[in-house]
């Protein structure tokens, strides 16, 4: 379902992102329920930067081993 920022609320989580929430789902939230919620969308957070971040220093290696190659054929000449 696609929420419409004009009917959202919005709650942020420790990390400090806000997480848009449809009034209705959250309307009956308890203390326990919001803390929930900020957990699953701060790992959810965090493990999605993570899998950004690997797939950054993959692509760095691949492009350091290309140079580095590139290099010792250069060095070979």
């Amino acid at each position: 379902m696609a929420l419409n920022p004009g009917d959202t609320t919005t709650h942020v989580f420790p990390l400090k992102n806000t997480v848009l929430v449809n009034p209705v789902d959250v309307d009956e939230f308890s203390a326990k329920k919001w803390r929930r919620l900020d957990e699953t969308a701060e790992t959810k957070y965090v493990h999605q930067l993570t899998v950004n971040c690997d797939y950054e220093h993959r692509q760095q290696q691949t492009l350091f081993q290309r140079r580095g190659a590139g290099l010792a054929m250069t060095w070979r000449r």
